[in-house]
């Protein structure tokens, strides 16, 4: 948690163990991406008024595109957390589609083979840290292992 006295050093150090324990993450490209902004208002209090906002989806596939949707009006918080809950069920309806994983070449399948570590976290594969074939939901391709 922050504080008023919580020096400039400690936040640098939490935001960098932040960013290790959830760096492997970026590793793997993400097939659909929400982004939003809110616009307010600052009353004669000093308290942040929301007063409209946008949400943008975007994919690496076109067809899953969506146009910037935008809001301006009362109730801005609950008509933001309805749009994102719409789009959640959209999202999820796109990657629980059930499709077959694309059908390795055999180059693919001899580096799959021959791969000693994981990708993501470049840890080698042990009887827990199981290889699997990491693929994308929506494409079916799958990601490689590292040799």
């Amino acid at each position: 948690m922050w504080s008023a006295s919580t020096s400039n050093s400690e936040i640098s150090e939490r935001k960098r163990e932040y960013f290790e324990v959830r760096q492997n993450s970026a590793h793997v490209p993400r097939p659909l991406v929400l982004y939003a902004d809110f616009e307010s208002y600052l009353t004669f209090s000093g308290e942040h008024v929301p007063s409209c906002f946008c949400c943008l989806r975007v994919s690496k596939f076109p067809e899953h595109d969506h146009n910037i949707f935008t809001y301006s009006g009362d109730n801005v918080l609950q008509n933001f957390f309805q749009h994102i809950k719409q789009e959640q069920d959209t999202i999820n309806n796109i990657l629980s589609t059930n499709l077959a994983i694309n059908t390795l070449t055999d180059e693919e399948s001899r580096a799959h083979d021959a791969a000693t570590a994981c990708f993501i976290c470049e840890n080698e594969f042990t009887i827990t840290n199981v290889k699997t074939k990491h693929h994308c939901h929506i494409f079916m391709h799958v990601q490689q292992a590292k040799v």
